[in-house]
């Protein structure tokens, strides 16, 4: 009789524990400007995560033709996992903007407006010499 009251708890615990450990859902939103406060559309957006010291991602979106996103991103955590932090950045053919930290919050991360201003530096790549 212990035994099936024993089995009975830890079956009743872990489906408990089991609830309390899902994935995390969330949706990154927001919107992307160029520097003079001008929506982009078509724009890329990345958004990258760590729980602890592991990273995550990237998640990766685009802007609509109102320059806003709204990225869904699926974490899978254990329990003893500190929350994850997130990071977005947006970036159009030339140019990114800088990157926007975001600490985690139930349901939605809502992200202040993304400036793209920042040149991508494009650097020529050339053949290694020693391989030919």
């Amino acid at each position: 009789m212990r035994l099936i009251v024993l089995a009975l708890v830890l079956l009743a615990s872990q489906d408990a524990f089991a609830k309390k450990c899902t994935a995390t859902f969330r949706s990154v939103s927001g919107s992307v400007t160029d520097a003079q406060g001008v929506p982009l559309p078509n724009t890329a957006v990345g958004v990258s995560w760590s729980i602890g010291r592991t990273p995550g991602g990237p998640a990766i979106g685009h802007t609509d033709a109102n320059g806003r996103y709204s990225i869904p991103v699926r974490i899978r955590t254990m329990c003893s996992d500190p929350a994850p932090k997130y990071s977005v950045t947006a970036y159009s053919a030339t140019q990114h903007s800088q990157e926007e930290r975001l600490e985690d919050t139930p349901v939605r991360l809502v992200v202040p407006t993304l400036r793209v201003t920042e040149e991508i530096l494009f650097e020529p790549v050339w053949p290694d010499e020693a391989t030919h």
